[in-house]
């Protein structure tokens, strides 16, 4: 969350409607194909300087307008922060359950549980031989999970 996205923007390739429940669909216009239709959303005002400090130009036909647009607060950014921090450090607990499920189960498939180190509930854990990702999911609702 950063000044010139609206503060209710989900990712549109993945949701069909915002926070705000605007379906992206009926606010980014369609010149007849796809092509660019990122920026046309009008989820991100393309005016100002967003692109590493680079001037974005939109060459994919006109921006779609949406009267939810709501520029982000100060406080909805430092509390989108501290969001993100707090979950870097809850994934950081799995870290040597990752790397103990890695060392010990090396070119096999696995499946087992351990102790949550977030709630001490049940973590459901996965290996897969053939790229060593560790895949896991504690059984308490809103607790961790992730997928490499």
């Amino acid at each position: 969350m950063k000044p010139g996205i609206c503060k209710h923007k989900t990712s549109p390739w993945h949701d069909e409607r915002c926070g705000a429940g605007v379906r992206y669909d009926d606010v980014c216009p369609r010149p007849g194909d796809d092509r660019g239709k990122g920026y046309r959303y009008p989820c991100t005002k393309y005016d100002a300087l967003s692109n590493h400090g680079k001037r974005t130009v939109n060459l994919h036909g006109p921006q779609g307008t949406c009267d939810r647009y709501e520029e982000p607060s100060a406080a909805d950014i430092a509390d989108y922060k501290r969001e993100i921090e707090e979950a870097t450090l809850r994934m950081m607990q799995t870290l040597p359950i990752i790397a103990a499920v890695k060392a010990g189960h090396k070119d096999e498939d696995w499946q087992g549980v351990e102790e949550c180190p977030q709630c001490g509930g049940i973590l459901h854990l996965s290996h897969a031989a053939y790229n060593g990702h560790v895949w896991g999911r504690c059984e308490t609702v809103g607790c961790l999970t992730w997928a490499e």
